[in-house]
């Protein structure tokens, strides 16, 4: 069991959220395309930020949202994965 330490210094990352319009939602989450583009970029990430990509429960959207060291890298990777994701729909 891993125990949390509380009172370890946590690093705070830049985050960022972009929301992608789409007409199915699971289409996109079960994709083998971008299920390895997320995992690509976790490891590029390598343990020093993150990668969320998921349905919103209200909108036809999927939202990604990556938090990492350099902001630039991550709005770069997730614009391109709402990208990938707009392009797997038409």
């Amino acid at each position: 069991t891993d125990i949390i330490d509380a009172t370890k210094e946590r690093v705070i990352y830049p985050q960022l959220l972009v929301n992608q319009k789409v007409k199915d939602k699971n289409v996109v989450l079960n994709d083998k395309d971008i299920l390895d583009t997320i995992e690509s970029i976790r490891k590029e990430l390598d343990g020093n930020g993150q990668i969320l990509v998921r349905a919103s429960g209200t909108e036809p959207l999927v939202r990604v949202m990556i938090e990492g060291e350099d902001l630039k890298y991550i709005t770069k990777k997730a614009n391109e994965m709402a990208n990938m994701i707009s392009e797997k729909l038409k």
